[in-house]
């Protein structure tokens, strides 16, 4: 939890106050107020005026056959933001919706460089597959567009179904319309007034087809399609960069087909099928449905295209699915043999109006029991801890958990409460009922204040309430952050905190949750994220949840180069467990259902994708700046090198050394290809050539230079080794390699893979094996050398084990804030809870996970998030876990280790001695209620399960075994027997929006600064004993220059404040500020695009400023700044990479003003200061465009 930062696009609009019919269970009320009761809690229709405050944008792309709630994260979600869009990957389609109609490509997938330090040795392994895009660079391989009209003023959305969207280009008469499916291969276009017309770079190929047919068969860019007119249809262009279809009269369709292949028999399939137009008009659409099998724990989901036939009587159409889909397929599948490589896998395909799966719920926990060999004494102090804070906001989590600092966003609320939550059943297990009494009230009274659009006097609040978009059809919490507002991101994060805050309340006082109280607020944010009526006037259908995907997209906008994206698969899931407790505890069937639906589909995605537990799927593919390199003897005394690049490169520079002298020479284009050579003349037998490249490959960020050298020997008779291939071209870390050529001989050499030399595992004269090291070296060439001289190189990717994002374009091991390989790890298994137990399904994949990530790090001595670590650990060395705990107890404290913020020590605690007795997540095993699991150790059985109902439960798992559970209720038996009441200790009291203090078991007092913990619609400021300050009279400040563009320039402002500021030549779209104090990072500022000033002279200043007490004199200062704009995409400052920072500044040690940005600043004398008392706790927080993960 985290500063995770979204570079999400944040538009200010103006937002009218709308009126709307009441919600569920609504009371009467005016007709011109804005407050919309619903149950106890209630929301507002006017926008809030805290100070902040972001509407979504009011214009939606749209035409007037879109109506109601418009749909929001989605993979086509940037055409409804936007005239045209940004990338839209609809794979194995990659589409961009642009003036001259729509860009299409069918993308390579390929493996990534890697990532080094300063000195060139790589020390975190990057893996990245992802389509042949990024900023742009990819060339679209043809532009759809039509003859009428050359350039369009905008397109707009006019149909949309589950994973469909239909697009509609028009001027007066003249239009296209063109329906996108995410896996579908097809494109389905319709015209009026024009042609089909499609533009391309360079002339096509033509494989099949001639002027005269009305289907043909093309390659651009190396990609095969299938044009497909109606009959009819003839051809004109062909040969040139332009063709036209001629449609014949009164036939106004055509579609477009990516093929997997060339050959004559894929395009006779292909065709079959390519009249059958998805349109999303009427039946023809995609709709999914599922139904649960409680008695089995199974969920099947059916995947269904209904399609309208424009010619032919063939039905159908076909359909690529991920292998999270083709993993659980159902047998009766009409499955083909060809296959689409994506950034997510490789892409079977099969044929058929529907398909269906089949995949095994697991089970959820509300928590996990505190059993095992713990001491209570230890434990009880931990709860305590938490129940005697006299703000369960702590100031550590108003630090982490928010993108604004100093504003409680709706994701720090989350933080706070997901903490407290877990920390209650702990007492209750303890026997301490003030704790939990008093944990479980704090609970119920700020979340049911936060559900409250009005003061306990029914004054109208100005924060810490929901708003209704009824424009979009959204809630949106204010104050708002991580983009939750203007973007419309994160709503399934962070409502998650809520929903399963509320569901835990649900388990241990269920009048709070029913539905006069505050349980019909908790339905609209579940509706809000994943309602599934297509009907719904107040939200669409589905807003967080990608269907087809399998799991959440969390960009409300999509507005990126490569599409969507989501990173913490983890806290979706959170949202879908919630969602199944909280039906399950007020007895609503449809959230159950709805819940374990989604929770067993991401969590099987999760695994597959982000854990890879079943490998990577992906083919032997090129890595992203890669290419091989051969070289070969032009005669006697000269050598050739050839670069084949694994994508198009740019002018390459060659450096090398012969003997010690030093060259640089342009590699050359060898004509007709794509390749690259050089010949080096004079060589001598035995020469040894040093050298390495720069300048040279499409995407390479800064194109900086290789900083280790290739090596390779020169054999005048070439009779020397050489190597064909290696297979695979990329993996993990531990990947078995094998190195195919010729003459190796039968003496053993050794493998230099980069800049590390590696003992073989098998060698002969053909082939030899080894395994990628644990730690990599820098340059992942692969190269034999031997006595008789060293060979070719080739290139391989090492991927790391985990991927920490998911976006359209790519699959990336990273996060958005940092390259800290802790927390690209962390950020998908946070929050851990009772409904974690699926990440210890594959006990050895967490294990090498951890392995990886102890090799990246140089010891397992983790510096962040520690704790989180610790317990993920625990799902397979829960020994190793607790020792690693028991050498740091005072962690929470220490200066060298972050916590995770949403963990506390008595949950840490617990959970690692709970899972020493319980074992390893058993899978295996179900079970007929939803709230199970089955753990082991030493093969013996611990079956656990909780009971919602008033009266007993006797549950049945799938061994035979069963448990019966007293009411309201967890049981469990086997290795470790016991139970505990849900309510012990809790009041069923009801709950009213009127929050009352903590209370504590020993006052405390109250720190200066902190703010109340009642919120208030008018906070008064509490008065410290701080002595007033004496007032210092500040200098008049001194002009300075306009600072050098790129540099970070950091400031003292005096009394402990500072500026950080930069200029730069071009506008820029987000501007995010990163600082450290003393060597850690403490400070993030996702909005200091807000501050830009034109300096009139083409350039222009962002800062961000750092508030009187910040800093004392001999702290340490450095600050980073990250950068995006259309145009230069991504941008790092100092740079060249993500995560490097300014040289240190020692703060008192020469205070310098702050640098003006304009030429010629007129100084001004600065008033005295006047002494304040302690500032109100009311957040002046300011916009962000940020979001989620």
């Amino acid at each position: 939890m985290r500063i995770k930062l979204f570079s999400k696009q944040v538009l200010l609009s103006a937002c009218l106050t709308v009126s709307m019919a009441a919600g569920p269970f609504a009371a009467s009320v005016s007709a011109d107020s804005p407050i919309v009761p619903v149950g106890a809690g209630s929301y507002t229709t006017a926008l809030p005026t805290v100070q902040g405050t972001i509407a979504p944008q009011a214009t939606i792309y749209r035409t007037a056959n879109v109506t109601g709630p418009m749909p929001t994260n989605k993979w086509w979600s940037s055409a409804a933001w936007n005239p045209f869009s940004y990338q839209m990957f609809a794979d194995p389609l990659q589409l961009t919706a642009v003036a001259a109609g729509i860009q299409v490509s069918n993308p390579d997938a390929y493996a990534s460089a890697n990532l080094y330090d300063s000195n060139g040795t790589l020390t975190k392994v990057s893996g990245i597959y992802r389509h042949a895009v990024f900023n742009g660079n990819q060339i679209a391989d043809f532009t759809l567009g039509t003859t009428s009209t050359t350039t369009f003023p905008q397109k707009l959305v006019d149909g949309y179904s589950d994973w469909s969207v239909s697009m509609l280009w028009q001027t007066g008469a003249n239009s296209m319309r063109v329906t996108a499916s995410m896996g579908s291969p097809y494109l389905y276009a319709t015209y009026a007034g024009g042609n089909p017309q499609l533009k391309f770079d360079t002339a096509p190929t033509i494989v099949s087809g001639s002027a005269s047919s009305n289907v043909l068969q093309i390659q651009s860019n190396g990609h095969t399609y299938g044009l497909f007119g109606p009959t009819g249809a003839t051809w004109t262009g062909i040969g040139t960069t332009t063709l036209t279809c001629v449609l014949p009269s009164g036939k106004t369709y055509f579609s477009v087909a990516a093929l997997p292949d060339a050959s004559a028999s894929t395009l006779a399939t292909y065709q079959q099928y390519a009249y059958n137009f998805i349109t999303n008009q009427g039946a023809s659409k995609t709709t999914v449905s599922y139904s649960v099998d409680q008695t089995s724990s199974q969920v099947h989901t059916t995947y269904t295209a209904a399609t309208q036939t424009m010619e032919g009587s063939q039905s159908g159409t076909i359909m690529a699915l991920y292998p999270s889909q083709w993993n659980s397929l159902d047998s009766g599948a009409n499955v083909l043999s060809q296959q689409f490589a994506s950034a997510h896998g490789m892409m079977k395909t099969v044929a058929g109006s529907s398909f269906s799966t089949t995949l095994t719920y697991h089970g959820i926990l509300p928590y996990v029991p505190a059993v095992g060999n713990y001491d209570a004494a230890k434990l009880s102090t931990y709860v305590q801890n938490v129940a005697n804070e006299p703000n369960h906001l702590t100031q550590a989590i108003k630090n982490t958990c928010t993108d604004r600092p100093g504003v409680v966003v709706s994701y720090t609320k989350g933080c706070a409460y997901g903490r407290v939550m877990n920390v209650v059943p702990l007492a209750q297990t303890l026997g301490d009922a003030t704790s939990a009494e008093s944990l479980e009230k704090w609970l119920e009274q700020d979340l049911a204040d936060y559900l409250t659009a009005t003061t306990a006097s029914g004054a109208a609040k100005s924060a810490d309430l929901f708003y209704y978009d009824k424009n979009w059809g959204t809630m949106i919490a204010y104050p708002a952050g991580f983009g939750t507002d203007g973007s419309i991101n994160d709503h399934s994060f962070t409502w998650g905190y809520l929903t399963h805050a509320a569901s835990q309340i649900a388990l241990n006082n269920p009048d709070w949750a029913t539905q006069t109280k505050y349980g019909a607020m908790i339905n609209q944010l579940f509706d809000d994220v994943a309602n599934t009526d297509h009907n719904n006037t107040m939200f669409p259908y589905m807003r967080s949840f990608d269907p087809y995907a399998g799991h959440s997209w969390t960009d409300g906008k999509a507005n990126f180069a490569d599409g969507n994206n989501v990173e913490s698969s983890s806290e979706g899931i959170q949202m879908w467990s919630s969602m199944i407790q909280w039906g399950l505890a007020t007895n609503q069937q449809k959230y159950v259902d709805l819940g374990i639906y989604l929770y067993t589909t991401e969590t099987h995605t999760a695994l597959d994708q982000w854990y890879q537990v079943n490998g990577n799927y992906l083919p032997d593919i090129p890595t992203e700046h890669g290419y091989s390199q051969s070289w070969s003897n032009a005669s006697s005394s000269s050598a050739t090198l050839t670069l084949t690049p694994g994508q198009a490169m740019k002018l390459s520079i060659m450096h090398y050394q012969v003997n010690g002298a030093n060259h640089d020479e342009f590699m050359v284009a060898v004509p007709g290809t794509n390749k690259l050579a050089y010949t080096i003349t004079g060589l001598n037998d035995g020469d040894v050539i040093k050298y390495w490249f720069t300048n040279g490959f499409v995407g390479d960020p800064g194109n900086t230079d290789d900083k280790n050298p290739y090596t390779y020997t020169f054999k005048a008779a070439g009779t020397g080794p050489s190597t064909s291939s290696v297979t695979p071209s990329n993996g993990t870390p531990g990947t078995t390699v094998t190195i195919n050529g010729s003459n190796f001989g039968t003496t053993p050499g050794t493998v230099k893979f980069g800049s590390a030399t590696l003992t073989p595992l098998s060698w002969s004269n053909t082939a030899i094996t080894f395994k990628v090291p644990m730690q990599v070296p820098s340059n992942f060439m692969v190269q034999v050398v031997t006595p008789q001289g060293s060979t070719n190189f080739q290139n391989f990717a090492v991927l790391a084990n985990q991927t920490g994002q998911q976006w359209g374009g790519q699959s990336t091991y990273g996060v958005w804030w940092t390259g800290d390989p802790q927390e690209k790890r962390g950020i998908n298994m946070l929050p851990l809870t009772g409904a974690s137990m699926y990440l210890g399904l594959y006990p050895d994949v967490d294990k090498a996970s951890i392995d990886q990530l102890k090799a990246e790090m140089g010891s397992d001595s983790w510096t962040w998030w520690a704790d989180l670590l610790w317990l993920f650990q625990a799902f397979y060395d829960p020994d190793g876990a607790i020792s690693l705990y028991n050498a740091n107890p005072n962690y929470m404290n220490s200066a060298g280790i972050q916590n995770e913020q949403g963990l506390s020590q008595a949950q840490t605690y617990s959970w690692l001695y709970s899972m020493q007795a319980l074992g390893r997540v058993n899978g295996s095993i179900t079970a007929n209620t939803p709230l199970y699991s089955v753990i082991t150790k030493n093969g013996v059985n611990t079956y656990v399960a909780n009971n919602v109902t008033n009266a007993p439960l006797t549950v049945t798992f799938s061994d035979g075994q069963t448990l019966t559970v007293a009411a309201h209720s967890m049981a469990w038996k086997g290795g470790v027997n016991g139970s505990m009441d849900n309510r012990s200790g809790i009041s069923q009291t009801g709950t009213n929006n009127t929050p009352t203090p903590t209370p504590t078991a020993t006052p405390t007092p109250t720190p200066s600064g902190t703010p109340t913990a009642t919120p208030t619609a008018t906070p008064t400021p509490t008065p410290t004993g701080t002595p007033t300050p004496t007032p210092t009279p500040t200098p008049t400040p001194t002009p300075t220059p306009t600072p050098t563009t790129g540099a970070v320039v950091i400031s003292d402002l005096g009394n402990g404040s500072v500026k950080f500021s930069i200029t730069l030549t071009e506008p820029k779209t987000y501007v995010y500020v990163f600082a450290k104090k003393n060597g850690a990072q403490d400070y993030a500022d996702t909005n200091a695009v807000s501050s830009e000033v034109n300096n009139g002279n083409g350039t222009y200043t962002y800062s961000s400023t750092r508030p009187a007490g910040t800093y004392a004199a001999g702290n340490t200062i450095e600050a980073r700044f990250y950068t995006f704009s259309q145009a230069s995409g991504q941008k790092f400052y100092p740079g060249p990479t993500d995560n490097v920072f300014s040289s240190p500044v020692t703060y008192g040690s020469s205070p310098t003003p702050t640098p003006t940005p304009t030429p010629t600043p007129t100084p001004t004398p600065t008033p005295t200061p006047t002494p304040t008392p302690t500032p109100t706790p009311t957040p002046t927080p300011t916009p962000t465009p940020t979001d989620t993960d």
